[in-house]
């Protein structure tokens, strides 16, 4: 995938909830290293050389992967489901549209891995303009108990001022317990992206039309 225009980061503002905490990446390799460094000093056990490096390899392939997938920005919580703490994230990426429709992004992206169905696509209305919604399911391989870990995904993919790439927001979690509260979580949430420059809006409904 090409990669994005770097202005794309400063074009948007999104809005989250109170107790949702910003992922934050170090830029670059120097930085990777000191994250990995003050990782090593607090590990437990005497192998802190031999762990230092390995952290370093694992850090370092962290920020590569996310310039890869031009990772703008991301952010997570915390989702209460039968006694356990599970993840709800928030990655939003650029993406070039290259000629394509916002349906052939859409589709493209959520062809890209292993998928569960069933798999919904549909046009949406955001303040921010026309959006396609892709809801699915995505398993993550086996775990060393055999258990299947399965989580719900829902993307949106919404064209920059300027026609030239896409926005991508992938809300992702495993708690499906909890997908009748998190799905118009998740749809409040996307209704806050704003383009720096655009008019205002009339006011918009957050919670997700039934299905």
């Amino acid at each position: 995938m090409a990669p994005s225009d770097p202005t794309v980061a400063a074009s948007f503002s999104i809005a989250t909830l109170g107790d949702w905490f910003d992922i934050r990446l170090p830029q670059g390799e120097s930085a990777a290293d000191e994250l990995a460094d003050r990782l090593a000093a607090s590990w437990p056990g005497d192998d802190g050389a031999g762990k230092e490096q390995e952290l370093r390899a694992i850090v370092r392939s962290l920020v590569s992967a996310s310039a890869a997938l031009d990772v703008l920005c991301a952010s997570a919580t915390l989702a209460s489901s039968q006694g356990y703490l599970l993840p709800a994230s928030l990655v939003i990426n650029a993406f070039p549209l290259g000629g394509k429709t916002l349906r052939q992004v859409a589709d493209e992206i959520s062809g890209a891995d292993a998928l569960l169905p069933p798999r919904s696509s549909r046009l949406v209305e955001l303040p921010a303009g026309q959006a396609v919604r892709v809801e699915r399911l995505r398993e993550w391989g086996v775990e060393a108990s055999g258990r299947h870990p399965v989580s719900l995904v829902i993307q949106y993919v919404i064209e920059v001022p300027g026609g030239e790439q896409a926005l991508v927001l992938t809300f992702s979690t495993p708690a499906l317990g909890l997908a009748q509260q998190l799905r118009p979580l998740f749809h409040a949430i996307a209704s806050t992206l704003r383009f720096k420059g655009s008019a205002e809006t009339p006011p918009f409904e957050p919670a997700d039309r039934p299905r």
